[in-house]
């Protein structure tokens, strides 16, 4: 009772800062292909944990399926992503990750997007774990680089990822990197240069973005 009090505080904290927001996708025409291309038009985003918050409030509209901690603090979230209209897959890379993978396999199989924070939950920061890529191994569903940018936004420094929470009527405007498709025949040996692949891809759309916005 106590986590359902205290998710529900949270999620209306959230859907209120949520509506002083004004949000800008800059989606090409390969990232609507590409969201048409997964099973039952399913599709994993891939997002540093820095901008978790961003990247959920960004995309309210459609119910997305996240991996969420086993643990009693995750319990915390899941309740909170579940008034939010989305779903989770319990778990993590210290307890019960191989069953998060499974669950969340399955609910995209069925339609359902993903979307992974892959340095999560702990870190090290900006650094992909395997997870990601095993999934879109399992499911066909492409994998596609989610980076939000708030033109206004608080750095916590001394969290391990420096997580950024946007600051009330801020504007979003949400960059995608290119799609990566992962064949069903990838080798444990592939999965060095496709996380270096993810890093590049991730780091390089918020180096361009902010570039862009700085010009402007």
């Amino acid at each position: 009772m106590k986590t359902k009090v205290i998710s529900f505080i949270v999620h209306l904290l959230i859907r209120a800062l949520g509506l002083t927001y004004r949000f800008e996708h800059r989606e090409s025409k390969d990232i609507k292909d590409a969201k048409k291309s997964g099973p039952n038009g399913a599709y994993l985003y891939a997002l540093w944990h820095q901008n978790i918050v961003a990247s959920i409030l960004s995309h309210m509209g459609r119910p997305h399926v996240c991996i969420v901690s086993a643990s009693k603090d995750g319990e915390l979230v899941a309740v909170t992503l579940k008034m939010l209209g989305h779903k989770s897959a319990r778990g993590s890379s210290s307890k019960g990750g191989q069953q998060a993978m499974m669950e969340m396999t399955r609910i995209v199989n069925e339609g359902t997007p993903g979307a992974i924070s892959v340095d999560g939950p702990r870190g090290p920061a900006k650094i992909p774990k395997k997870g990601i890529f095993e999934v879109a191994k399992l499911t066909g569903a492409p994998i596609i680089p989610l980076v939000p940018i708030p033109l206004n936004f608080w750095s916590f420094k001394k969290s391990w990822d420096q997580f950024r929470l946007p600051k009330p009527f801020s504007k979003i405007i949400v960059f995608y990197g290119r799609p990566i498709y992962i064949d069903k025949n990838i080798q444990q040996s592939d999965l060095v240069r496709l996380s270096e692949e993810l890093t590049a891809q991730l780091n390089n759309v918020e180096i361009n973005a902010l570039r862009e916005l700085q010009r402007n």
